[in-house]
């Protein structure tokens, strides 16, 4: 019997795999831009994805994906985009502020820890 998929919202981000990752791309592309995610290849783009999250993580990934989302500009003759599209072409703009942005939070819950630690 084949296991049961669950949805990216039903488990932790830390949790989520590239698949749950996907799924929340195409949810969050057709929630702020209004139109279906369409690739070229899909293959290509799911492999480009989980190179990606093999690469610097799935929190990283997610951050990368929202923003890139929330800063992309459809015109008419491309209303979408697609993570091939966004790696390529909006990697280096937006890629350092997710990884900066990360490397805070982690910093911030170091502190936490300590200051929990502190109090016990």
């Amino acid at each position: 019997m084949a296991k049961a998929k669950t949805h990216y919202n039903e488990i932790p981000t830390d949790q989520w795999s590239a698949n749950h990752l996907r799924d929340y791309l195409y949810a969050k592309h057709e929630e702020h831009l209004g139109v279906k995610y369409v690739a070229r290849n899909f293959a290509v783009d799911t492999r480009m994805l989980k190179n990606f999250v093999s690469a610097y993580g799935v929190t990283v990934a997610k951050r990368f994906i929202d923003v890139c989302l929330a800063n992309y500009t459809p015109t008419a003759n491309y209303p979408g985009t697609n993570f091939a599209f966004i790696q390529t072409y909006m990697k280096e703009r937006y890629l350092p502020q997710c990884l900066k942005a990360e490397v805070m939070a982690e910093r911030v819950a170091e502190v936490d820890n300590e200051i929990d630690a502190d109090w016990l």
